[in-house]
């Protein structure tokens, strides 16, 4: 169920029809969560991440209000925006201007920085053809890559299967969720693909639930050998969930001593300043660390939740202006995260290498409802940053005038976010343009790359 009480609780779709997700439901919360992550824990392998193309995919979920983060505010488009939102509009005072009569939330400073200094990159009309306006189904079609009803993989999980072969993983092509379950986005064949660790305080041996794996009492050494022993242990008859269970214990115990070596490295790096005290500021403080202590993961996923607006979106200040309530919060706790992580790559040294990306599974709809909020719409902006790309705006602001909407007023996409993935694939890894296509399932000479990039 979605959680909108609280900003940061937005619950992500649980799949059910993985190895893992099978496991989890037919193992209960003591063992099946823990295993859930600990079987991504032989991901930390030597390989060339260390000084590869790193990208990190943030996920605002809930679905961003885009026509209020990215403002027509003096465009040809400008009347039905705010005929559309008497209240809810920003006027040309207030926004951050950009270029084309198009500029930021006024919570967006720290992005207006990076846009100033040829660092940011925003893809406007971003959706796909005939668009859900489903929380559940959205999440699984831009972490699947794929508008096909059942997914059973991510995008970014055929991409490593896709570098991967047998039980040997390219280390420079591992990911890094900073969730607290494994998400579809990584979702694939090969276990060693990936690491779920929302935060290195809780690699211990704990369930995702945050039960034991280990009786009560041991220490670290003990639990570790009674974890191998459990691994170990070769019962007379063989039980399929069993022998999986086993050898994925196994494969995770493989790897630990590597997580434990790139946390120990992580933890004397730990970035210092000015990371906001959220989650998502903890994220990227996390992720910033690892990439300090020479993590080989090329990939990392993080998520801010909160943006189902459909109430108290905004709330007026002293001088009866939107710029206050729920939106221009999450906004500024994102840009603040953005910034702080912006600034400790560069002092690392390290910002030509990334590629910053931040989607919503859908945008809002055009007019502003009766409670001081937006309801779900369809296409939105994407948000992309980093020392590489080609700083601008990419495709193009949908049109709002009514005979131009879709789905009872919401924006027409423009650009098929499939056209987004294909960029990242083709110009950030360089990867071959058949196999992209065959990663993201899509036909020959289809969904073009766009320009963030250069070819």
């Amino acid at each position: 169920m979605v959680n909108t009480s609280n900003p940061e609780t937005f619950d992500e779709h649980p799949s059910c029809c993985s190895r893992r997700g099978f496991l989890n439901g037919v193992m209960g919360a003591g063992l099946a969560g823990g295993l859930g992550s600990l079987f991504d824990l032989a991901s930390a392998q030597e390989g060339s991440g260390q000084e590869g193309p790193i990208f990190v995919l943030i996920h605002q979920a809930g679905g961003n209000d885009s026509l209020n983060t990215v403002v027509p505010y003096d465009t040809d488009q400008s009347e039905f925006y705010y005929t559309a939102r008497p209240n809810l509009g920003l006027h040309h005072s207030e926004v951050l201007p950009l270029d084309d009569g198009i500029g930021l939330h006024p919570s967006l400073v720290q992005l207006k920085n990076l846009w100033d200094s040829g660092e940011l990159a925003i893809v406007n009309g971003v959706g796909y053809e005939n668009p859900q306006l489903s929380h559940f189904k959205n999440i699984d079609i831009w972490a699947s890559g794929s508008t096909e009803a059942l997914a059973e993989s991510g995008w970014l999980g055929r991409f490593f299967d896709h570098q991967c072969s047998g039980d040997e993983c390219d280390g420079s092509f591992v990911g890094i969720e900073a969730v607290e379950r494994s998400s579809l986005n990584f979702r694939g064949k090969n276990l060693l693909s990936s690491l779920t660790m929302k935060s290195p305080a809780l690699f211990k041996f704990q369930s995702d639930l945050g039960s034991s794996l280990v009786p009560e009492g041991f220490d670290d050494a003990l639990s570790m050998t009674w974890l191998r022993e459990m691994s170990q242990r070769q019962p007379a008859d063989h039980h399929l969930v069993l022998d999986y269970v086993r050898a994925s214990l196994d494969v995770a115990l493989q790897g630990a001593s590597s997580v434990e070596k790139m946390l120990e490295a992580s933890d004397l790096s730990r970035p210092v300043g000015d990371f906001p005290n959220s989650a998502i500021g903890g994220d990227l403080a996390n992720i910033a660390s690892y990439i300090n202590g020479g993590a080989t993961a090329s990939t990392y996923f993080a998520v801010q939740g909160g943006y189902d607006t459909h109430h108290n979106q905004y709330v007026t200040d002293s001088a009866g202006r939107p710029l206050r309530g729920r939106h221009s919060v999450l906004l500024a706790d994102f840009d603040e995260a953005i910034g702080a992580f912006a600034r400790e790559m560069k002092r690392q040294g390290q910002w030509h290498r990334v590629l910053l990306m931040s989607y919503s599974e859908f945008s809002r709809k055009i007019p502003e409802n009766g409670n001081h909020g937006t309801d779900h719409g369809a296409a939105g902006s994407i948000f992309l940053a980093g020392g590489a790309l080609e700083s601008g705006f990419f495709g193009e602001m949908p049109k709002l005038i009514e005979d131009q909407r879709i789905m009872n007023h919401s924006m027409a996409p423009v650009v098929d976010f499939r056209q987004v993935y294909r960029t990242v694939l083709e110009r950030w890894f360089h990867i071959p343009s058949q196999s992209v296509e065959s990663i993201l399932r899509i036909p020959e000479q289809s969904h073009q790359s766009l320009g963030f990039l250069k070819a």
